[in-house]
């Protein structure tokens, strides 16, 4: 990816995931199996550091797809 796309607010959204996805008991593994989302994708979404992503409309789309999860579906 080009563009970097890390800044504070991107890593302290990523650290709620992860206490998010913890607090409910859940592995990483097991959420990329529910979400059909690569292991290091998730990883890098609770990182913050979406420079592992392909291009910004990809990072994008796969937040989206975690945010939601995290917030209404698999991992309440």
């Amino acid at each position: 990816m080009s563009i970097e796309l890390k800044s504070a607010n991107s890593v302290k959204i990523g650290k709620k995931f992860s206490k998010k996805r913890t607090s409910n008991s859940y592995s990483i593994d097991e959420v990329s199996k529910l979400l059909f989302i690569n292991k290091n994708y998730l990883l890098a979404i609770e990182k913050g550091d979406y420079s592992i992503f392909p291009s910004e409309s990809f990072a994008k789309a796969y937040f989206k797809k975690y945010q939601d999860s995290v917030s209404y579906t698999h991992l309440r």
